[in-house]
């Protein structure tokens, strides 16, 4: 049930993230900073603040975009929150990738001593889950709440706040890449479904201008999604039961059972049984492919972007991403993340 609630926890901020960016809560333009800082103000941001030039002892307010986004582009970081008060950090991050970043409490109430004792000079966080205690924050240090509604635009504006905008830029290239490759092998005239299974029936993540994640991911490879699954950001979460579910008519069906904290116990097997699973287009043609939770339902950053665009490459395009647009995140550690090897070494 730990695993499962945790889970949860991470799909409900990607989802707020996603559909619900909030509106800035001070438009007041900054003049001056002191000595040491610099004025950083951005539609993706609750408030401007004064920053560090370039940060060197961060902690993140959430285990979600920030974390994880941070740890990708090498920012130093001292502590974060984590999904509880017992620590738990995101399956995909490697102990090597968190050692030296201390727990400083669950997400929902970050413990405000544990952060001053790190003594930090930047706070990163998510607006939807920090807004309230936002002046709190800024007491002990220079915080940044994103609402961002984009991921992208989440990761570019992590690195704008750190002094390190440059990190966002060059790991963007290789995806952009990618996503002209996958483009070019994309078939115009096939639809593609996407839901994930849950042990009271299924959630649709529909196409839409903030999608989550994920599906921004498909939108911008050129997946066409069935009518069905495209909307509004309003409409792109939706829960369905076995009725709902007839309405996935894509010619492809990529599917998520469970979490990325557990494997579906027997869910995918009882799923797979009932005949109105079995009579959806996809199925009947043999083209329903389960795909990773930890990619598509604990979305971090790029690192779980290319995994996904990994998935589209093997069942939309039909190829092994690897021959044809290989995956840097499954290089060497060092080819994989430059700039983490980079401000590594100084």
């Amino acid at each position: 049930m730990k695993s499962r609630k945790f889970t949860m926890l991470i799909l409900l901020a990607l989802l707020l993230a996603s559909i619900a960016p909030l509106a800035a809560q001070d438009t007041t333009t900054l003049t001056e900073c002191e000595v040491g800082f610099r004025p950083f103000e951005s539609e993706s941001i609750l408030a401007p603040v004064c920053v560090p030039e370039i940060a060197e002892r961060i902690v993140t307010l959430d285990p979600f975009y920030s974390l994880q986004m941070s740890v990708e582009m090498g920012l130093p970081l001292v502590g974060a929150a984590s999904y509880s008060s017992d620590g738990d950090f995101p399956l995909a991050l490697s102990a090597e990738a968190i050692a030296g970043i201390e727990a400083v409490g669950g997400f929902e109430a970050p413990n405000l001593e544990a952060i001053t004792a790190l003594n930090p000079d930047l706070l990163i966080g998510d607006a939807y889950f920090h807004s309230a205690t936002y002046d709190t924050f800024s007491e002990i240090a220079p915080t940044v709440l994103i609402t961002a509604g984009n991921w992208k635009d989440w990761y570019t504006t992590i690195a704008a706040a750190a002094g390190v905008p440059e990190r966002a830029e060059t790991a963007f290239e290789a995806y952009d890449a990618r996503i002209a490759d996958l483009q070019a092998l994309i078939p115009e005239d096939v639809t593609v479904s996407f839901i994930r299974v849950v042990p009271d029936g299924f959630q649709l993540y529909r196409e839409a201008p903030n999608a989550y994640a994920p599906i921004a991911v498909m939108t911008e490879a050129g997946i066409i999604r069935p009518d069905f699954e495209s909307g509004t950001d309003e409409e792109s979460f939706a829960r369905l039961d076995y009725e709902g579910v007839t309405n996935i008519a894509g010619d492809i069906l990529l599917y998520v059972v469970g979490g990325a904290n557990d494997d579906g116990g027997d869910l995918e097997a009882t799923t797979l049984a009932n005949p109105i699973w079995q009579a959806l287009p996809a199925v009947q043609s043999g083209q329903a492919y389960r795909v990773g939770a930890q990619q598509w339902m604990s979305f971090g950053g790029l690192a779980s972007a290319h995994a996904v665009i990994d998935d589209l490459f093997t069942y939309v395009a039909g190829v092994d991403p690897q021959e044809v647009s290989p995956n840097p995140f499954l290089a060497s550690s060092a080819e994989a993340t430059p700039e983490a090897t980079e401000a590594a070494s100084g």
